[in-house]
C-alpha cells in the first residue's frame, strides 16, 4: 500500500491516539474532526480498513497493542467464539494472540454494534514503555510511504 507521506503520518498519528483512547474497532475507520476554536477544522480520515490494519498489525505483533472487550458486554451482542479463550483482567477480557491477529486481519468484522466491532484497542505494558517515534517507526516503512 502506498500513500503520500502526509496522509500516512496522519493515519499513524490517529491510530496511535485511538490505541491510547482505547477506541473500539468499529470506530477506527471513521473520520475525526478537530475543532480549533476560530481556526479551520482539521479532518482526519476517513480511513480504508486495510490502511488501519497495516498500522495496527505490526503494533499487535510487537506486543505493544492488545485487543480487549468488556467482560460483561452490553445486552444484545451475539456471543463471540473468542470470549472463551480470552483472559479476564478486571472488567476486561484480553483476547489471546491468535484471536487478536485473526480479528485485525479481518476488517470486515469491525462492525459497530457487534461483538467484534466492540473490541477495543488497548496499549500493553510493553507499548506504554515506548515513545511515539518508536510506534511510528514500527508502523511505517519506505514501501508504504510515497515520496510525494
Amino acid at each position: 500500500m502506498t500513500m503520500d507521506r502526509e496522509r500516512w503520518l496522519d493515519l499513524v498519528s490517529e491510530m496511535f491516539t485511538l490505541v491510547m483512547e482505547q477506541a473500539a474497532l468499529g470506530e477506527v475507520t471513521r473520520a475525526v474532526t478537530d475543532l480549533l476554536g476560530d481556526g479551520p477544522e482539521v479532518v482526519h480520515g476517513p480511513w480504508q480498513p486495510d490502511e488501519c490494519r497495516a498500522v495496527l498489525e505490526p503494533w499487535q505483533q510487537a506486543g505493544w497493542l492488545d485487543l480487549v472487550a468488556d467482560a460483561d458486554p452490553p445486552s444484545g451482542l451475539a456471543e463471540a467464539p473468542w470470549r472463551d479463550r480470552a483472559a479476564r483482567d478486571g472488567a476486561y477480557l484480553v483476547l489471546d494472540g491468535a484471536d487478536a491477529r485473526a480479528l485485525l486481519a479481518a476488517p470486515a468484522r469491525w462492525v459497530a454494534g457487534t461483538a467484534d466491532g466492540e473490541v477495543m484497542l488497548c496499549v500493553s505494558d510493553s507499548g506504554s514503555a515506548r515513545e511515539y517515534a518508536e510506534w511510528l517507526r514500527l508502523a511505517g516503512d519506505a514501501e508504504r510511504v510515497g515520496e510525494t
